[in-house]
């Protein structure tokens, strides 16, 4: 896995993954499936179990679910930039 996609992975799973709502026990997979289909968004808890666990998933998928658990604002911090080969 390259530097990005570790660095994708990271935030996305910070975002609605194992480090947020749904690791803490506050929310499980068929909860956020509820609750994306109540904003008009159709996934099931395995469909978003997978996304989550590959680590990969579209920026869209991202932003339903931060409208789906109420979340309005994120704070980016990207990773110090690698130094070039000598």
């Amino acid at each position: 896995m390259d530097e990005w996609k570790t660095y994708a992975t990271i935030l996305l799973r910070s975002l609605v993954g194992p480090t947020a709502e749904l690791e803490t026990g506050r929310m499980s997979y068929k909860d956020l499936a509820q609750r994306l289909q109540a904003i008009g968004v159709v996934e099931t808890a395995h469909s978003i179990q997978n996304k989550i666990g590959r680590g990969s998933c579209k920026l869209l998928f991202v932003v339903q679910c931060m409208r789906a658990i109420g979340v309005d604002s994120i704070s980016l911090k990207l990773p110090p930039p690698k130094s070039p080969p000598k």
